[in-house]
């Protein structure tokens, strides 16, 4: 899956094997700096990642400490940057927006064909602000008032997501 992005956050997708076309958008806070724009992408990606760096850990400490340590040692491996990861993006990970959209040719529903269509103009907006404001042809206020705009949008798009979903299953409950 391409992904395009840079300070807003990113727009990864496109189309399936199985035949439909699926998307993610990734939208920071509005204002992110490039530090917690690197932390908020070390968070997303820490559950992988760090379980693979515990192993490591668990691998390469097993021989010289003995097992025992070892398996005292990974669990830390991999709390130790989760608890700080967490600690110190206490605002931006509330306010981080992730989206999802997928549809399947045959399966998927008109909503669901919406729903990527609008995160792909929400992420091409963004794409296009960004482009712009490197030329020189958008004020640094203008980028971030557009990045915000994006942003609510797509916050809402995380709540009519949820909303429905409590709607489905409390349906499916007397």
């Amino acid at each position: 899956m391409p992904r395009i992005g840079s300070r807003w956050g990113s727009l990864a997708g496109g189309p399936v094997r199985v035949g439909g076309r699926q998307y993610h958008l990734v939208v920071f806070p509005p204002g992110t700096d490039d530090r917690d724009r690197r932390l908020l992408r070390l968070w997303r990606a820490w559950p992988v990642g760090g379980v693979l760096l515990a192993l490591a850990a668990l691998v390469v400490l097993r021989g010289p400490v003995g097992l025992p340590a070892a398996l005292v040692v990974a669990p830390v491996v991999f709390l130790g940057p989760l608890l700080w990861l967490r600690h110190t993006l206490r605002r931006q990970r509330r306010d981080l927006v992730v989206v999802h959209a997928d549809y399947l040719y045959g399966t998927g529903t008109p909503e669901d064909l919406v729903r990527c269509k609008r995160l792909v103009a929400l992420g091409t907006r963004l794409i296009d602000a960004e482009r712009a404001f490197d030329n020189g042809e958008l004020s640094p206020v203008d980028f971030q008032r557009i990045w915000g705009e994006v942003h609510a949008q797509a916050r809402g798009l995380v709540t009519v997501r949820r909303a429905a979903a409590r709607g489905r299953i409390g349906s499916d409950h007397p």
